[in-house]
């Protein structure tokens, strides 16, 4: 189905998609988000790529903002699984540290204090071996 916005799966539909889910997300409209987000997903396929990781976080806060901890954390944990599949550039590492990080939030909200913890602690040492000061809080 070849439109405008590209063939599903190339960079254009990725870029056109994700760009009407962030729309939707920063609108505060989470659960149609949630939507575009896995249809992003399926359209990726289960290939491992950065890709698919932005999209598995992006999935994670959806969740994570309409209080479905236990979901947020399962597509954190799918993240952190499919960044450890890519090559460890500083893309990827960083998103690693965003995932750590939304994890620790979704921990704690859960009130699993001291795996937050360790998630918090593994996103700042992504931040410090990155010289990225931003993550570090």
């Amino acid at each position: 189905a070849a439109n405008l916005a590209g063939e599903v799966g190339s960079e254009n539909w990725y870029l056109n998609q994700t760009s009407i889910g962030e729309q939707l997300f920063n609108a505060g409209h989470y659960a149609q988000a949630a939507h575009i987000f896995t249809d992003i997903l399926t359209g990726l396929g289960t290939t491992a790529s950065y890709n698919r990781c932005l999209t598995l976080d992006r999935l994670a806060r959806c969740f994570s903002e309409q209080g479905q901890t236990e979901q947020a954390a399962t597509y954190c944990q799918l993240g952190l699984e499919t960044a450890q599949q890519l090559e460890q550039n500083k893309d990827v590492q960083r998103q690693t540290g965003l995932l750590y990080t939304d994890l620790a939030d979704v921990l704690t909200d859960m009130g699993h204090y001291a795996d937050a913890q360790a998630a918090y602690e593994q996103s700042l040492a992504i931040a410090q071996e990155l010289g990225d000061s931003r993550g570090e809080r």
